[in-house]
């Protein structure tokens, strides 16, 4: 089992919503190559970074979540 931690993806459920999606071919993409890794956790696109700068500056991160 894979826990997949997605940015917002470009589909009809979020159009006209944020900016800098990912396509829906990429999201799945980063999924299966996450199943084929045997990896427990996936964090695609942005998301790694984010858990980064969460754990090692999470004011920063917050910050960055609030949009300032």
């Amino acid at each position: 089992m894979v826990d997949a931690v997605l940015p917002l993806v470009d589909t009809d459920m979020t159009r006209g919503r944020g900016r800098g999606k990912i396509s829906a071919a990429e999201a799945a993409g980063a999924v299966i190559r996450g199943i084929r890794r045997d990896s427990a956790e996936v964090r695609i696109g942005k998301v790694g970074l984010l858990h980064a700068l969460l754990r090692f500056a999470p004011s920063l991160g917050y910050r960055v979540l609030r949009g300032g």
